[in-house]
């Protein structure tokens, strides 16, 4: 019933829900520490706005009809017309075999019908002709990605980083594929040199913390986002990534304080209500615990569990009235066993055994089990009726014989 045993499955679901932006995932966080390579892949490379964006404006660079020509094949594979993207793109190659440059729109219409061979075999040209093109390097790079090439995925990456050191986005493709080839050390120092490449960024710090955490360093992903806590106070997934850590290393205080923020920062979520509520129970914040409980269920009165909580809490302190006012009717939730077997311990604290027996036979119905079945025959006892309670031991002990528990 410990809540910091339950903390580390709620606050990754916090954390998918954070603020903080990533934009497209496929080098990003899911990438890197979660999920493979994506099945498919978007037009030129990975489909990163950074650097697709940078990409095109290399094309633009290499004159106005190569521009012209990209533009083209862009937009015939957006409208689905995958033929006429390699017409386009197979027609400018003709009149240009020596240009890096056509063999890599070839590549982006092979890539729009996800003909990965002849991608490959585009983009390789390209960089037989320019070894240095860097939209072809960075496309191939997802083609060896996908093939599950990530040796030589991770070799072009650091290619790109070489030529053009202040490249951002080939440190986290070159982590992203050395994670993939389980290299996790040569990860960790590319994303350590992408953090000091982009100081103040987000992304970086918190691919590099969540690569930590899963090389064993909760300790060193803790300090590190320590190190940075000044840039991202108000950063809810920097937050809840940091009282995870916390966690991991028994810091509640920390975790605590975290939560604190956060539950300030997301006023209207309940998960981070019922986390913080757990953290500032096992503090000893009695008080505090019972409102942030009461805060989630006014937020999202389903949460049955919470309710359940505050309720139990209110019948052991014996206030019966606010248990009730909390459960409602049994009828509000007839098919929930936990809340109608606090609704029979009410209904028996108050003197109305006919309905605690009800209640309790419901609860077993619901839930049949000999730990019910006690408690339903305690409440039969309560009652005065002592011979149904007997006759329903004697039967699930007869269909049970190994039930030494229901036997005494």
């Amino acid at each position: 019933d410990n809540y910091v045993a339950q903390l580390r499955i709620r606050t990754a679901a916090v954390i998918q829900g954070g603020s903080a932006p990533s934009g497209d995932d496929s080098s990003s966080i899911a990438a890197i520490t979660l999920r493979p390579p994506p099945a498919k892949f978007a037009l030129l490379d990975t489909g990163r706005p950074a650097k697709v964006a940078a990409d095109e404006a290399l094309l633009q660079a290499a004159g106005a009809e190569t521009a012209r020509v990209y533009s083209e094949v862009r937009a015939a594979a957006d409208r689905g017309d995958f033929d006429a993207a390699q017409a386009i793109a197979a027609a400018y190659l003709e009149r240009r075999p020596q240009d890096p440059a056509a063999h890599l729109l070839v590549g982006v219409a092979a890539v729009a019908r996800q003909d990965v061979a002849q991608a490959f075999q585009a983009y390789s040209q390209a960089l037989a002709l320019d070894p240095g093109f860097v939209p072809a390097l960075r496309s191939l790079a997802t083609v060896q990605m996908l093939q599950g090439n990530y040796a030589e995925a991770a070799q072009l990456q650091a290619k790109i980083a070489e030529l053009y050191p202040q490249d951002y986005q080939a440190y986290l493709a070159a982590a992203a594929a050395e994670v993939a080839r389980n290299d996790l050390a040569t990860a960790q120092r590319w994303l350590e040199q992408a953090v000091k490449l982009r100081p103040g960024a987000y992304e970086p710090v918190e691919l590099l913390a969540r690569l930590m955490g899963r090389r064993g360093d909760p300790a060193g992903a803790l300090a590190l986002l320590n190190g940075q806590s000044a840039q991202f106070e108000d950063n809810t997934k920097f937050l809840a990534l940091r009282a995870r850590f916390a966690l991991e290393i028994d810091d509640e205080a920390s975790a605590l304080a975290d939560f604190g923020r956060l539950a300030t920062l997301l006023p209207r979520d309940a998960l981070i209500a019922v986390t913080y509520a757990g953290l500032l129970r096992d503090s000893g914040d009695t008080q505090g615990y019972e409102g942030e409980l009461r805060r989630a269920l006014e937020i999202e009165p389903r949460l049955d569990e919470t309710r359940e909580e505050l309720a139990a809490n209110a019948v052991m302190r014996n206030d019966l009235a606010g248990a009730r006012a909390l459960l409602g009717s049994p009828e509000d939730h007839p098919d929930n066993p936990r809340l109608l077997a606090l609704s029979a311990v009410i209904a028996s604290k108050e003197n109305r055994p006919d309905e605690a027996v009800e209640l309790a036979r419901r609860v077993f119905e619901l839930a049949p089990s000999n730990v019910n079945l006690i408690a339903l025959a305690r409440v039969q006892w309560a009652a005065g009726r002592e011979k149904e309670a007997l006759a329903e031991l004697a039967a699930w002990a007869k269909a049970h014989p190994e039930d030494l528990l229901t036997l005494n």
